[in-house]
């Protein structure tokens, strides 16, 4: 077994031993007897509603990547970036790694005809500025956070990770300017190429203002889905709370720690929710029921890339560093 492997190994299994742990962690905190039988009473409306907003997101997230592709001068057909949109949310559930669904999609539109660094920074790309609109979520709401939150240490830890994830960003935008002496590492010319496509993007006209209000709807949209499955069991938590509780806990999933985010979100929901009054067990069933709904609408995706696994697609995407014409419309 070769040094890689075993690095492979032995972090797939530390991240099914993390995910255990918190699993086991979590469902000693419940009554099982009370979660067992909150599942009757769910509202089947509701659900389908929630359902219907993760279908959306996947659209939105198609809408938003597509731009991105667009803002390093690259073109590829809606339809097929939606499709890869499905894809790569399905082996996010269905891959042990965190980044496996970001993988899926980089090779799949490297085949498509985007060369492997722009293909590569799209998918990065696209989850920076995911993580900024992130950023900007959470520091609009931090006066309603600070109302309802009274641990301090909670607060200082919302705060110290909102100053890293700015202070991140900022870097990423200034390694365009590193000197030559620096580049001389492939990880810094990885990063300096990274920011130099940043800096594409932001310069592309039309491209950065959809892009940031299509990534600040994409995180409204996940409190709405935690607000309807909420609201399906009867729970009295409002749109607001969600808008507020839920940013820091999707925050702590991107963390490459457990298996799809399992076990941290189910912790993070728990003690996020029980600051509207929510309880334990009903908090475990909300993100429990959001896992699985994730899963459910990814589905799509596991069905396209076994139709299209072994087919060698045509080279629709244009790849230039003078494109003309106008951003894409969707």
């Amino acid at each position: 077994m070769n040094r890689s492997a075993l690095r492979h190994g032995l972090s797939l299994l530390l991240r099914v031993g993390i995910t255990a742990v918190l699993l086991w962690y979590v469902f000693g905190k419940v009554d099982f007897e009370a979660l067992r039988g909150r599942v009757l009473d769910f509202s089947p409306a509701l659900i389908a509603i929630a359902v219907s907003i993760l279908g959306a997101q996947v659209l939105a997230g198609a809408m938003r990547w597509r731009r991105v592709i667009y803002g390093i001068h690259g073109r590829l057909p809606f339809a097929i970036v939606f499709q890869l949109m499905f894809v790569g949310m399905f082996f996010n559930q269905a891959l042990p790694s965190a980044i496996g669904g970001d993988a899926m999609r980089v090779w799949h539109v490297y085949r498509y005809g985007l060369p492997l660094r722009a293909a590569f920074n799209s998918v990065l790309l696209d989850r920076v500025i995911a993580m900024a609109a992130l950023l900007l979520v959470m520091l609009a709401g931090l006066p309603w956070l600070f109302q309802l939150v009274t641990s301090s240490g909670i607060r200082m830890a919302v705060v110290i990770a909102a100053v890293l994830m700015a202070v991140g960003l900022l870097v990423l935008y200034l390694l365009k300017f590193l000197p030559a002496a620096l580049t001389r590492w492939r990880i810094m010319r990885a990063l300096q190429n990274l920011s130099k496509d940043l800096h594409a993007l932001v310069a592309a006209p039309g491209v950065v203002f959809p892009v940031i209000v299509l990534s600040l709807l994409l995180h409204v949209m996940t409190s709405l889905v935690i607000y309807a499955i909420a609201r399906s069991l009867g729970l009295g938590i409002g749109v607001v709370e969600c808008l507020v509780l839920v940013p820091p806990v999707i925050l702590l999933t991107i963390l490459p720690i457990s298996l799809a985010g399992w076990g941290v979100r189910e912790l993070g929901m728990i003690s996020a929710l029980g600051y509207a009054g929510i309880s334990s067990s009903d908090a475990l069933l909300i993100s429990i029921t959001f896992g699985v709904l994730i899963v459910l609408v990814s589905l799509p995706g596991g069905w396209l890339w076994l139709v299209k696994k072994y087919h060698q697609p045509h080279t629709e995407l244009s790849y230039s560093d003078a494109t003309a014409g106008k951003a894409p419309d969707a």
